[in-house]
């Protein structure tokens, strides 16, 4: 019997949101990342200075975790997210939840896609995934990268864009 294996089937079993995810989730807060960081750095420890933010399946884990774990993060930086990935999960997910004093900037290249049809696709998964955030009282900076590709280079360029909407107090000008 001929099997045809298909990287993006496996991609898909590998990454489902399921409690293999949520238990990493928990894992990065509770027992690794989180604390290591705050016991080793000096740094704000409420949600309100704590952020998360990757790029392509590091972005839609911080959709992710930024729902899930919206109690101990305030922002996210959602940078062309692999939103192919358990569109449908994902969306559910983040229905189900209320957000408090959120922030989340979602970005998508108009390079990313080879084909009209997939730029749409693509358009449209991230405008509906903004949506729903906003209905859950977020407040959302959709940005459509012009000539943006899937790339560390073109990500590179956003970030200060991206770090002004999470971070504006960072950003005011003082008044003289």
């Amino acid at each position: 019997m001929n099997t045809v294996h298909s990287p993006q089937k496996r991609l898909l079993q590998e990454f489902k949101f399921n409690p293999a995810g949520q238990i990493t989730g928990k894992w990065f807060i509770e027992k690794n990342s989180y604390p290591t960081v705050k016991k080793r750095y000096r740094i704000h420890t409420d949600r309100k200075h704590v952020g998360i933010a990757g790029s392509s399946m590091g972005g839609i884990m911080s959709e992710f975790m930024i729902s899930e774990y919206n109690d101990y993060f305030s922002k996210a930086g959602c940078v062309s997210p692999a939103n192919i990935f358990n569109y449908h999960v994902l969306c559910n997910h983040i229905q189900k939840k209320k957000f408090k004093e959120t922030r989340i900037y979602l970005d998508f290249g108009s390079d990313e896609e080879r084909t009209k049809k997939g730029l749409v696709r693509e358009l449209d998964m991230l405008l509906n995934i903004n949506h729903l955030f906003t209905q859950g009282g977020c407040v959302t900076y959709p940005n459509l990268v012009v000539n943006g590709t899937h790339s560390e280079e073109s990500w590179e360029g956003i970030f200060p864009i991206m770090l002004e909407f999470l971070f504006p107090e960072l950003y005011k000008k003082k008044k003289s």
